[in-house]
C-alpha cells in the first residue's frame, strides 16, 4: 500500500502531471495511485523527490507511523525499511 494518491491531492498534482514528470503512462502511474500496482523502488524515489516528500511517508499507512517496518520489491528482491529508511539484507 502506498499513500501516492492522498499526497498527489495534497500537493494539487494530478496524475497525468505526475506521470509526465517520472517518465510512465497516465495509466501505470494511475495504477500506483490507486494501489493496483506498486512502483520500483527507483519510481518510488523519484516519485517523493518530485512531489518534495519523504519516501517513507508515501509507504506509511499514517503520518503517525513510520516507526513501521515496511517491505518492498526492487528488481526482484525483497527490502524491509525501517526507522531512517535504512535497508537490511533481502527477505527470502
Amino acid at each position: 500500500m502506498n499513500r501516492i494518491n492522498e499526497v498527489i491531492k495534497e500537493k494539487d498534482i494530478s496524475v497525468t502531471k505526475l506521470a509526465k514528470l517520472i517518465g510512465k503512462s497516465r495509466t501505470i502511474t494511475s495504477g500506483y495511485c490507486n494501489n493496483a500496482r506498486q512502483p520500483s523502488l527507483e519510481t518510488l524515489k523519484k516519485i517523493a523527490d518530485i512531489l518534495e516528500i519523504d519516501i517513507r511517508l508515501l509507504l506509511t499507512p499514517s503520518r503517525n507511523r513510520i516507526d513501521t517496518p515496511i517491505y518492498i520489491k526492487s528488481k526482484g528482491k525483497s527490502y524491509k525499511i525501517i526507522g531512517e529508511l535504512h535497508f537490511t539484507d533481502e527477505i527470502k
